[in-house]
């Protein structure tokens, strides 16, 4: 009789382990398409900056070639928005951490780099945009 009752005991267990593993690995899943979600939308932001600071480059004298580096850019743009939208799966959210994300960097570029002033009313526009990133993401 004690044994019959250690033989289900163990095979409680191993069906407790069991599932224990399988709900670990659906964590696992969900935290790994997280991460590359993340990935994505920083390789997507970051490559849109690059193609505007060529663009902007590109309008100066005798650095017209820059114009085809931010092209080819571009096309890279609208493969990582693809990807995008196939991990966050909701069109107008992915669109607005894309374009929200994309204001920010590139207003970091233009005050830094290209050394552009922004009004207080522009600096205030960007901290709404920066509220509005915080809330769709939620």
């Amino acid at each position: 009789m004690k044994k019959k009752i250690d033989v289900r005991q163990k095979q409680k267990q191993k069906c407790n382990f069991h599932i224990t593993i399988i709900i670990f690995s659906k964590q696992y899943i969900i935290m790994y398409n997280t991460l590359l979600t993340v990935i994505i939308v920083i390789m997507l932001v970051v490559t849109e900056t690059a193609a505007q600071y060529f663009l902007k480059q590109s309008t100066m004298p005798n650095h017209f070639s820059k114009y085809y580096i931010s092209a080819l850019l571009f096309i890279v743009v609208a493969y990582l928005y693809r990807l995008t939208i196939m991990h966050i799966g909701n069109l107008a959210v992915s669109n607005v951490i894309w374009q929200i994300s994309t204001i920010i960097l590139v207003t970091i570029m233009s005050v830094v780099v290209f050394k552009e002033t922004l009004s207080i009313y522009q600096y205030l526009g960007l901290f709404f945009s920066m509220m509005g990133l915080l809330f769709i993401s939620l």
